[in-house]
């Protein structure tokens, strides 16, 4: 956390209610990016962990979660990352506006 009470994340949210990624293999490039101190994790791992905040709308409201529960105030959305195709970062902008946004609006 930085010292004005905000985190960085790399953030993708997708349109499966079940959680399985709509791009299974965009998150190569995050992974990668954070490899030398995340060794030997799966990506269920890291974002469990808050490493990344990916899934569905419910997945990255929990993660999410984890963070205002610690004193996040603000974060820093990354959500063009990768080789994830432009349409598909469009729509993870408009869910997380749709779904994740108001329900910290009204928390």
């Amino acid at each position: 956390m930085a010292d004005d009470g905000s985190i960085r994340k790399l953030v993708h949210v997708c349109r499966n209610p079940d959680g399985e990624r709509a791009e299974p293999n965009s998150h190569f490039f995050a992974v990668g990016a954070v490899r030398g101190e995340r060794t030997g994790k799966s990506l269920e791992d890291l974002i469990e962990g808050g490493t990344f905040c990916m899934g569905n709308p419910d997945t990255c409201i929990r993660i999410l979660e984890k963070f205002a529960a610690a004193g996040v105030d603000q974060v820093l959305c990354f959500m063009q990352f990768g080789g994830i195709p432009h349409q598909n970062i469009m729509d993870s902008i408009r869910l997380f506006g749709k779904h994740v946004v108001p329900y910290f609006r009204s928390a």
